[in-house]
């Protein structure tokens, strides 16, 4: 998605540009970017840069920080798999693994909800916001969010498929007009549509950390970016 860029100092006219503020400021407006900037560069073009994010947009949180982070968590989750006898070492730690593997959703969890948001505020903390090398996305962040859902669409055998397959079926529909083929695209995504947002910077600890979901990439696409900002309107002007 590119961004929108204009120029607060000048305005179209038939003659051309031609500069009616005093203020001379560029204002930036970017969707799905990723994270380019050190932490003092991405905080101070604040006055003049937005980025959008949508859910849990990958792009925006594909930094060498996030990895640290998320290789940080994998660490304290492999010393609690050897807590409990589970890893590949030898015949019967690889034979608990599988049978603890082969339980599913319905087997006991060897981490509570709380012990993993407590590994996973440990993690960030351990990785440095201020390293040279740690980028992040420019100015103020406005993230869209929604509560976690996952579409199913149906295809004509009646099998269930992610929306990134489904658009790909639309797109193959050549007796579709464009037109109607956009609609249809995007109402694939309205029910993972973002239902809020709220206001930040590229620091934000919700982009410091990789959701590992399929809508990671769903959610970068442009009709999904699409799909937010109408319910998002929709609802703010109900």
């Amino acid at each position: 998605l590119p961004s929108l860029v204009s120029s607060a100092d000048s305005v179209g006219t038939d003659e051309g540009i031609e500069d009616n503020s005093n203020e001379g400021l560029l204002k930036v407006l970017a969707f799905a970017s990723p994270p380019i900037l050190d932490y003092d560069t991405s905080l101070s073009c604040s006055p003049f840069v937005t980025t959008i994010v949508n859910n849990s947009d990958i792009i925006p949180r594909a930094s060498m920080a996030n990895l640290l982070i998320m290789m940080e968590i994998l660490k304290k989750v492999k010393r609690k798999m050897k807590d409990h006898g589970l890893s590949l070492a030898d015949g019967t730690s690889t034979m608990a693994l599988i049978k603890k593997l082969s339980q599913g959703k319905e087997g006991e969890m060897i981490m509570s909800p709380e012990e993993i948001g407590q590994v996973v505020d440990d993690a960030k903390e351990a990785v440095s916001l201020r390293d040279p090398d740690h980028l992040y996305v420019g100015g103020k962040v406005i993230v869209m969010y929604d509560t976690w859902g996952k579409k199913q669409n149906t295809n004509e055998d009646g099998e269930t498929e992610t929306s990134m397959k489904a658009e790909e079926n639309i797109s193959h529909k050549d007796k579709i007009p464009q037109q109607e083929k956009d609609i249809e695209i995007e109402k694939l995504y309205s029910n993972d549509a973002a239902r809020g947002v709220f206001t930040s910077d590229g620091t934000a600890r919700v982009l410091r950390l990789i959701e590992i979901d399929e809508r990671m990439l769903s959610d970068h696409l442009s009709p999904a970016y699409r799909s937010s900002i109408r319910s998002i309107l929709s609802h703010t002007s109900m």
